[in-house]
């Protein structure tokens, strides 16, 4: 199975990779050499019928079956193909490693201790939310997590202990779906947190006062499905035929780069390019659908 998803240590030395339910490390110092691996396991996760009785006004008993809450199982295709691992992170400090898991609808926090003559990954702990999480960001003890129903939570990445998903709280939330969370910092100190939706929404907050918006950043028209940070500027492209070019800071678009120009006729492929029928209009050019997926 490919690994699908990817990220590095800022020394090149390191690889994390997620392989379905399994998270791998690699020395690339080492001729690639796999120095750990943790496999996130399957809960227990079969729904059951219980009976129940009950006595009526007449004195007979009534035998009543009841579903037992439980989690979602998924069918012997999902368990060959599915992505169950779905986004990995590094702490900035580089101490520790974030998982994205659709087992439980959680987060799982590794520390990591660089010692003299190995590297040492320590499970932390493992926090599951009331929806699928999607996407998260980190700053010093902070860890802010967006789910697929667009709320963002906040927990501790330094406290061991683990919140019954019932009694968590969003910070902010979204209509649609989150594609990215973002920790930003000015220039004089003041945090600041960039949530993505699947629309085309660039929503900046404050920190810790998230209840306070700071600005809407305009420009897209489609979804939004990656972004990268570089001091005050702010790179963004999804479902748009262009890359957008903002300053986070101000809410001003610099500038949007079309890259359809970059596309040759002999790139397409129809079946997965076009949109679908019911949106063509017959004596019109045929319309194309482009993503990018990674800045």
């Amino acid at each position: 199975h490919p690994f699908q998803k990817i990220v590095t240590n800022k020394n090149g030395d390191l690889l994390f990779a997620l392989i379905k339910d399994t998270f791998q490390v690699y020395s690339l110092t080492k001729d690639f050499q796999k120095i750990f691996e943790f496999k996130d396991s399957l809960p227990q996760i079969i729904e059951k019928e219980i009976e129940t009785t009950k006595v009526d006004d007449d004195g007979k008993t009534i035998k009543k079956k009841k579903k037992k809450s439980s989690n979602y199982q998924p069918n012997k295709h999902q368990l060959e193909n599915y992505e169950f691992l779905r986004a990995i992170s590094l702490s900035k400090n580089e101490q520790q490693v974030y998982i994205i898991s659709d087992f439980e609808k959680s987060v799982i926090i590794f520390n990591i201790t660089y010692e003299e003559k190995e590297i040492r990954f320590d499970f932390f702990k493992k926090q599951s939310f009331p929806k699928r999480p999607n996407c998260l960001t980190s700053f010093e003890e902070n860890l802010y997590i967006g789910d697929k129903f667009g709320d963002v939570y906040h927990i501790k990445n330094n406290d061991a202990s683990v919140i019954k998903p019932e009694e968590m709280k969003p910070i902010l939330g979204h209509v649609g779906l989150l594609t990215n969370v973002e920790h930003l910092q000015d220039e004089s100190g003041k945090n600041y947190l960039l949530s993505v939706d699947r629309d085309e929404h660039l929503k900046l907050s404050h920190l810790p006062q998230s209840f306070i918006l700071n600005k809407f950043i305009f420009g897209h028209k489609e979804f939004i499905s990656t972004l990268v940070v570089l001091d005050s500027y702010l790179i963004s492209a999804g479902g748009d035929d262009f890359i957008m070019v903002s300053n986070w800071k101000t809410g001003e678009v610099l500038d949007k780069y079309n890259y359809l120009d970059l596309i040759k006729d002999d790139d397409i492929v129809e079946k997965i390019h076009n949109a679908l029928p019911r949106f063509q209009k017959e004596g019109q050019d045929t319309i194309r659908e482009f993503c990018i997926s990674q800045l």
